[in-house]
């Protein structure tokens, strides 16, 4: 994977490894409830994606799902 930087900017060459259906997919089982946004973004360096989930217990959660992996980072 090749990263790019201009100025404070990240620009990330390449589609993410994972599609956003299996990032949520990944996100809803780590955290059920209805999901309010994603976004593709950074995550100390690694390429994710940004989860906002909203809980039974009506909590907002963010969960970050590594986009090369399919995994929860922690």
């Amino acid at each position: 994977m090749l990263i790019l930087t201009f100025g404070a900017n990240l620009v990330w060459a390449g589609d993410p490894a994972i599609s956003l259906k299996k990032a949520l997919e990944v996100a809803q089982n780590a955290t059920p409830g209805k999901v309010l946004s994603n976004e593709l973004t950074d995550k100390g360096g690694v390429q994710a994606y940004r989860v906002k989930i909203l809980t039974k217990q009506s909590v907002i959660k963010t969960v970050f799902i590594d986009a090369s992996k399919g995994e929860l980072i922690k």
